[in-house]
């Protein structure tokens, strides 16, 4: 009787192991995990442009304003980062630069978009 008992006891492990394994892998969870702050916030905005003529230029607010070819005020910050190429004396001189066409890279969104790279092409004759 002994061998009997011994070979009801192991099946019987072997049937609550394979039940309790195949019903751990049965199992989803209720939705993906979230991403991780860190990784979010790694991930720099991606580079946006704007193109057309410079209207004016707030150095109070460092703010500058680009009228596009559809007729749109687009207005972005700068800041003493901002790279400035083709005018004089960098950021300090883009008041100088009033009606001059201008290509705008910037990074962010709605009024928290700031200028990493403006380009001032020639003035118009």
């Amino acid at each position: 009787m002994s061998l009997h008992r011994s070979s009801l006891m192991g099946a019987a492990l072997a049937l609550t192991t394979a039940l309790t394994a195949s019903a751990a892998l049965a199992q989803t969870p209720a939705s993906p995990p979230a991403p991780r702050a860190e990784t979010q916030a790694s991930q720099p905005d991606m580079a946006m442009v704007i193109e057309g003529q410079l209207q004016s230029v707030n150095a109070a607010t460092k703010t500058l304003v680009v009228k596009t070819a559809t007729g749109k005020d687009e207005t972005v910050r700068y800041d003493d980062a901002t790279k400035v190429t083709g005018g004089q004396s960098g950021v300090a001189g883009l008041a100088n630069s009033k009606g001059t066409d201008v290509t705008v890279k910037y990074s962010g969104h709605g009024e928290e978009r700031v200028a990493t790279e403006i380009t001032i092409r020639q003035k118009k004759s």
